[in-house]
């Protein structure tokens, strides 16, 4: 097997982090989740977890990003939430396992929920 390494996303944010594909077209298009940043350490701006929609995934371009799961103040979502792995598709729904950083003291607590 040959892999080979595709150029990196392309969107308005800054950073982005723990891009997943989702599993089906969308619209026809491929569907992402996304985790915006202001940069590499810091989540800023960035709000959660984003949806966004390209056209080409061998040289992703994203347009607008929607914030579908927010970061929230004292939760475990605090300081970075963002989607682990790839959503699974049941008969009736999908589920999602995304991953979250709370602050704590002396540090972080990182976190596995589902949806």
């Amino acid at each position: 097997m040959k892999w080979q390494r595709l150029p990196d996303l392309k969107s308005r944010s800054p950073q982005q982090r723990n891009v997943v594909l989702h599993p089906e077209f969308v619209k026809g298009k491929y569907a992402l989740y996304t985790r915006p940043q202001d940069d590499f350490i810091q989540a800023g701006s960035g709000g959660g977890i984003g949806w966004a929609l390209c056209d080409d995934i061998t040289n992703a371009v994203t347009g607008e990003e929607k914030i579908i799961d927010r970061r929230h103040y004292h939760t475990i979502k605090e300081a970075k939430n963002g989607q682990g792995a790839h959503p699974i598709k049941t008969k009736k729904a999908g589920c999602m396992s995304p991953t979250a950083c709370g602050t704590v003291r002396p540090g972080f607590r990182y976190v596995l929920y589902a949806l």
